[in-house]
């Protein structure tokens, strides 16, 4: 998988539609750490425009191609290294590099699902709260909500 360049769209992952400035900060994240070498990264970006979000989305996006990378180099290894050899040789020993990798990265994805599962059974079941809607602003506060608004809620 080589790497994408600035112009590549890359799919961050972002758990909502991202905004321009959004798309640009994850960008800019994913390049200085493609970039390695002990590169720093001096990002601003005004209050309220989703930075922590866009860091983790950038982030793991690179953190997940660079591992992809990785798997793709081991294959590549495997097959430099069985050159000269029979063919039904290389095609077993690139069968079970695969099934080698693949097993590896399974059980990162069940790992991380496992924790997912974990934080959202931990966290607190309110009604009243919702990615997609905030009640305050509406006026409006269901029953059994404990979240307290500045607004008169009459």
């Amino acid at each position: 998988m080589a790497a994408p360049t600035s112009e590549e769209p890359i799919d961050f992952h972002h758990p909502y539609t991202p905004y321009p400035v959004q798309l640009e900060f994850m960008r800019t994240v994913y390049d200085v750490l493609e970039r390695g070498n002990g590169q720093v990264g001096i990002l601003e970006s005004p209050t309220g425009t989703g930075k922590s979000l866009s860091l983790i989305c950038s982030a793991i996006t690179w953190l997940r191609n660079h591992k992809r990378k990785g798997f793709d180099a081991g294959l590549d290894e495997t097959r430099r290294q069985m050159v000269g050899e029979p063919e039904w040789m290389v095609e077993t020993a690139l069968r079970r590099k695969r099934e080698e990798l693949v097993g590896k990265w399974e059980e990162r994805e069940e790992r991380l699902e496992r924790l997912r599962t974990t934080e959202s059974d931990d966290a607190p079941a309110l009604p009243c709260r919702s990615y997609n809607v905030n009640f305050c602003s509406l006026n409006v506060r269901p029953s059994g909500c404990p979240v307290a608004c500045s607004l008169s809620l009459t």
